[in-house]
């Protein structure tokens, strides 16, 4: 006889948690759900002004610097074109690749391997 109860026993709680929790997926799906989302999509809205606004203030207060960056910048790089020594480093690095790759090449033709320090 005590079998018999602790078995109706485990099948009434069984049941009973199957009820709780389609009682409590329901009240989800009928109630909660809708508000919830209602809520996730005035945050998002509320997020993406905020960041707009945040965006567009940094602009607003960086823009000075960055301009007089790029004007320094501008300035640099034509001194150095005025002055040659653009001209100057990119002939020198023409010359260094260029012998790098005569040397290499005279290798392959004579069977050298390559020191580990180049390619």
């Amino acid at each position: 006889m005590s079998q018999e109860l602790l078995f109706v026993a485990g099948i009434t709680a069984f049941v009973s948690s199957l009820l709780t929790l389609l009682f409590a997926y329901l009240l989800f799906r009928i109630v909660l759900r809708d508000r919830l989302y209602q809520e996730l999509d005035e945050l998002s809205v509320t997020l993406k002004e905020r960041l707009r606004e945040g965006v567009l203030e940094a602009g607003r207060e960086l823009k000075p610097e960055f301009r007089d960056e790029v004007r320094d910048g501008f300035k640099e790089a034509l001194t150095g074109v005025m002055s040659g020594d653009l001209i100057e480093e990119t002939a020198k690095r023409v010359a260094q690749n260029s012998s790098n790759i005569v040397e290499q090449g005279l290798g392959i033709l004579f069977g050298k391997r390559n020191p580990e320090g180049r390619k």
